[in-house]
C-alpha cells in the first residue's frame, strides 16, 4: 500500500507541475471575459442571496455572505446586470465584456419609496445557509462542488439558539455532539471521539486543555466530516471543526450585548469594526465579553471573559495583511459535574456537590496569535500565507469521586493538583488558482505547513481512598480545611511530551464540460513525535495520504458525490513492553448528495460513509496503567441536513444522523462488536423561527426545536461491563423574540419538560458507573442594540 501512495502521489506531483506550466500561458477560451462584483444595500451592508442576472442571457448568479457574485464564460460584448431584492428599487446597470478579462462592478441598492421608514433590512444575518466555506478551508470551490460532506452554522443560526458556548453550536451539523465540558472540551463526530481537532481559522490539530470559544468571537462554525488533508496533517479520520471568528470589515459596526438567565447568569458582550479612517485601508475589529453564572448543582460556578482583536491593512488591492490576537480565560468550580451510582441506580440528586467548594476549582486560559497575507498573483491565482502561535495553562487543585462504590453510604472522592501548558507554533503557505483548456476548468491547490506541538503535565495526587476525604451521601459535610484538600505532594509528576511534523499538500481538480468534477489529491507529512517519561523516547513517521473525489454537476444547485480519502495520525506512548506504537491510520469512503432549493435560500445535504480507524489504542486489560493498540473501529452510517428559508420569515435547522460504530479487531476477543464510546445510534435536531414582517406583530418572532439523542455506550475498559447504555432522552426548547429598528430582544427557554437526562459516562464495575447529569429547564434571555 505504501508504494501504491508513493506512485499515487508522485503522479498526482506530475499532473500538477504540468498543469500549473499550462496556466501561464492559459487564460479563458477565446471571446470569453467574466464579470466580478459585489452588492451592498444603502447602509454599505453586504446583499447576500441576492440574485444578479444578466439580461438577454441565461447567465445569473447568487451573492454570497460577503455580497459577492461571479459570472463565467461571457462573450465579449454589452450587457446588462439586473439586481432585485424585496424592499429595495430594482437596479439595472450596463457592462461592457471584453475578451479574456475580467470587469469588476460595485451595485448598491436603494430603498424603494414603501421602505423609506423601516430601518431593518434583510442582509445575511438573517440566513441558515451559504454556499461558500470561509478563506481558512483553503479550498477555492463552492460547497457545492466540494466533494465531502462540510456544514455550516451561520452568525444568524448561531444567535437564533441563544448559544453562550461553543459546545452548544455543535448540534447543528448531523452527528456531532460535544464531550467534556466548558474547559476541556472535544467532539464526536461519525463515532470517532476527538480532541485535537478543534481549529481557529485554520489553526490548531494538537493543542488541548484550551478554554472553548465564546460564541460572541465567532462568524460561522464549519464542520468537516472525514479527513481534512487540505487543512492540516493530524486529523482523526472522523473530521474536524473550524471556528471562524469575526473579522475585520470595512462596514461599520458598534453592537452592544446584555444576557441573564438561570442560575445568576449575567452576560455581556461588545462588538466593533469598521474602518481607522472613512475610506481607508486600515480596518479593524474588536470583540470583548464577559459572563458569569452558577451551577444547577451545589457550589458550581463559571466565570469567563475574553478580548479578540484584529486588523486588517489592505497594502493594495492585490494584498492584504493581518493580524489577529484572542486572549480567552476561564475559572469553574468542577469541570464537569460527575456523580455515579449506588448499587446501579440514580439515588443522588442531580444538584448534589462532590466536590468541595474550598477547592480551586480549573483555571484556563489560551493567548492566540495568528498573522495572514494573502498577495492576489492575477485574477485567477491569489498566494496566502499565515503564522499562528497559541499557548496557555490549564489546572488547579481540584476534587472528585475516585470511581469506587459507595460503600455504608461513604462516597469516596480523591483530590489531585494538575497543571497543564501547552503550546503550539504553526506555519503554512499556500497557491490556489484556476485556469481553462477549451470547455476544462481547472483548479489546483499547493501547500505547505510546518507545525511544533509541546505539552508539559505536572502535578501530584491522593489517590488512596483517604477516609478524611470520604463523603457521608445521607448528612454531607463540606469546607474542608485545606491541609486535607491538599494532602499529597504536588510534584509527584513531571512529564513533557509533543511533535513537530512538516508536510506538503497537493490538489488537482479539473471540470469537464461544467458537468463532471475529478478531484487528485494527496498530502506528504513527516512527522516526529518525542516524550520525557519514565522511558523517553523519539518517534519518527511519515507517510502520503491519497485523496480521490468524484462530483457530478446535475444543475448549478444539485449534486452528486463520490470521495475516498485517507488519514494519519501519529501516537504517542509505550506499551507495557516498552512497544512504540504504530501511527493511527484510517480511511474515509462517502457518497453524498447536496442541493440548493428556493433561489439558494434552502439546502438539502444526505450522504451515507465508512470511517475505518485502524491501530487503535485502549486499556491493557493485564497491564490498565498502560495501553495496547487493540486494531480496528469501524463507523458506517448516514448524515441529512437541511438548513435555510422554507417561507418568507421561517428559518429552519434539521439534520439527522445514523451511526453504527464498533470494534471490528481487536487483541481482546470479548471487545469485538462493541460500540464506541458516547456515539449515539440515533441523534436529530430540528430548530425553526418565523419572523413577522407584515401586520400588527410586525417585529415579532416565535420559534421552538427538539433534540434527540438515542442510547449511547458508557466509556469503558476492558476489566468492565460493556453492555451498559446511556439513557436516549428528548429535550424541547422554545424562543419568542422582538426586533424594533436597531434594538432587539429574545427569550429562549431549555428543556422545558424538565427532562433528566446523563450527557456522558464512564463504567466503574459490572453494577455502578459515574454519569454527567444535564441541565434541567432554564431560561436566557438577552437584549442589544445595534448602532
Amino acid at each position: 500500500m505504501a508504494k501504491l501512495n508513493q506512485i499515487l502521489f508522485k503522479s498526482l506531483l506530475s499532473f500538477l507541475l504540468l498543469f500549473c506550466s499550462m496556466a501561464v500561458s492559459a487564460g479563458e477560451p477565446a471571446d470569453n471575459g467574466s464579470i466580478k462584483g459585489k452588492v451592498t444595500t444603502i447602509d454599505n451592508k453586504p446583499a447576500a442571496a441576492v440574485t444578479v442576472m444578466l439580461k438577454g442571457t441565461k447567465k445569473a448568479s447568487i451573492t454570497d455572505d460577503d455580497g459577492n457574485f461571479m459570472l463565467h464564460n461571457i462573450a465579449a460584448g454589452h450587457y446588462e446586470i439586473e439586481v432585485s431584492l424585496v424592499g429595495y428599487e430594482p437596479l439595472v446597470q450596463t457592462v461592457i465584456v471584453e475578451e479574456n478579462k475580467t470587469v469588476y462592478v460595485s451595485l448598491q441598492l436603494k430603498l424603494s419609496q414603501s421602505q423609506l421608514q423601516e430601518v431593518t433590512v434583510s442582509t445575511s444575518l438573517k440566513t441558515y445557509t451559504t454556499n461558500k466555506i470561509s478563506e481558512s478551508l483553503r479550498l477555492n470551490q463552492e460547497l457545492i462542488e466540494v466533494p465531502q460532506n462540510i456544514s455550516v452554522a451561520t452568525a444568524q443560526t448561531i444567535k437564533d439558539l441563544g448559544a453562550v458556548s461553543s459546545s452548544e453550536i455543535m448540534r447543528t451539523s448531523a452527528g456531532i455532539s460535544a464531550l467534556g465540558a466548558n474547559q476541556d472540551i472535544g467532539i464526536s463526530i461519525r463515532g470517532t471521539e476527538m480532541y485535537y481537532s478543534i481549529l481557529r481559522n485554520g489553526v490548531g490539530a494538537g493543542y488541548w486543555y484550551n478554554m472553548e470559544l465564546d460564541p460572541g468571537m465567532i462568524e460561522r462554525a464549519e464542520f468537516i466530516k472525514g479527513p481534512a488533508g487540505y487543512m492540516v496533517s493530524n486529523t482523526e479520520p472522523g473530521g474536524l471543526a473550524n471556528f471562524v471568528t469575526k473579522q475585520p470589515t470595512h462596514e461599520k459596526i458598534v453592537a452592544v450585548n446584555f444576557g441573564f438567565g438561570s442560575w445568576n447568569m449575567m452576560r455581556t458582550t461588545v462588538d466593533l469594526g469598521g474602518e481607522f479612517k472613512k475610506g481607508g485601508s486600515l480596518t479593524y475589529r474588536l470583540n470583548a465579553g464577559y459572563q458569569q453564572q452558577d451551577a444547577f448543582y451545589d457550589f458550581g460556578y463559571l466565570k469567563k471573559y475574553y478580548v479578540a482583536g484584529a486588523l486588517k491593512f489592505e497594502v493594495d488591492k492585490n494584498t492584504d495583511l493581518s493580524f489577529e490576537y484572542n486572549y480567552v480565560r476561564g475559572h469553574q468550580l468542577s469541570d464537569g459535574h460527575t456523580l455515579q451510582t449506588i448499587d446501579g441506580k440514580r439515588v443522588l440528586p442531580d444538584k448534589f456537590a462532590v466536590v468541595d467548594p474550598n477547592t480551586d476549582g480549573t483555571v484556563s486560559a489560551d493567548h492566540y496569535f495568528r498573522f495572514h497575507a494573502k498577495h492576489k498573483l492575477s485574477d485567477n491565482w491569489n498566494l496566502n500565507a499565515q503564522a499562528a502561535y497559541v499557548f496557555g495553562p490549564w489546572g488547579g487543585y481540584m476534587m472528585g469521586i475516585n470511581y469506587e462504590p459507595v460503600v455504608n453510604d461513604s462516597l469516596y472522592r480523591q483530590t489531585w493538583l494538575t497543571d497543564w501548558r501547552n503550546r503550539l507554533f504553526t506555519a503554512q503557505a499556500f497557491l490556489d488558482g484556476t485556469f481553462n483548456t477549451g470547455s476544462m476548468e481547472h483548479k489546483v491547490l499547493i501547500g505547505i505547513d510546518y507545525g511544533d506541538n509541546w505539552t508539559r503535565s505536572t502535578g501530584g495526587g491522593d489517590w488512596s481512598g483517604n477516609p478524611a476525604l470520604a463523603l457521608d451521601i445521607t448528612d454531607p459535610v463540606y469546607y474542608l480545611d485545606e491541609a486535607v484538600l491538599k494532602d499529597f505532594d504536588p510534584k509527584d509528576w513531571d512529564n513533557i511530551w509533543g511533535n513537530h511534523y512538516s508536510a506538503l499538500y497537493l490538489q488537482y481538480n479539473v471540470k469537464f464540460f461544467k458537468k463532471l468534477i475529478v478531484t487528485l489529491a494527496g498530502r506528504y507529512t513527516s512527522n516526529v513525535t518525542w516524550s520525557n517519561y519514565s522511558d523517553p523516547y523519539v518517534q519518527t513517521d511519515k507517510r502520503v495520504t491519497p485523496r480521490l473525489g468524484l462530483t457530478w454537476m446535475f444543475t448549478d444547485n444539485i449534486s452528486a458525490y463520490a470521495l475516498y480519502d485517507q488519514a494519519f495520525v501519529p501516537q504517542s506512548g509505550r506499551s507495557f513492553t516498552g512497544q512504540v506504537f504504530n501511527p493511527l491510520t484510517g480511511d474515509d469512503k462517502e457518497i453524498g448528495f447536496k442541493s440548493f432549493w428556493l433561489n439558494k435560500k434552502l439546502s438539502a445535504n444526505a450522504t451515507a460513509y465508512r470511517v475505518t480507524k485502524n491501530n487503535v489504542l485502549t486499556t491493557d486489560p493485564q497491564h490498565p496503567d498502560f495501553q495496547v493498540q487493540t486494531g480496528q473501529i469501524t463507523s458506517k452510517g448516514i448524515e441529512v441536513d437541511i438548513n435555510g428559508n422554507l417561507t418568507k420569515g421561517l428559518n429552519i435547522m434539521a439534520n439527522y444522523a445514523y451511526t453504527d460504530s464498533r470494534v471490528t479487531k481487536s487483541n481482546d476477543s470479548t471487545q469485538l462488536g462493541l460500540y464506541s464510546y458516547g456515539s449515539a445510534k440515533n441523534m436529530a435536531n430540528l430548530f425553526a423561527k418565523y419572523r413577522f414582517s407584515e401586520g400588527l406583530l410586525h417585529g415579532f418572532s416565535i420559534g421552538g426545536g427538539v433534540q434527540y439523542v438515542g442510547k449511547r455506550t458508557y466509556a469503558y475498559d476492558a476489566t468492565k461491563m460493556h453492555d451498559q447504555m446511556m439513557p436516549a432522552y428528548t429535550l424541547l426548547e422554545a424562543t419568542i423574540g422582538y426586533t424594533l429598528r436597531n434594538f432587539y430582544v429574545n427569550l429562549n427557554a431549555y428543556n422545558l419538560a424538565n427532562k433528566k437526562y446523563i450527557t456522558n459516562g464512564y463504567a466503574i464495575d459490572d453494577v455502578d458507573y459515574s454519569y454527567n447529569p444535564g441541565e434541567p429547564v432554564n431560561f436566557r434571555i438577552d437584549f442589544g442594540i445595534n448602532f
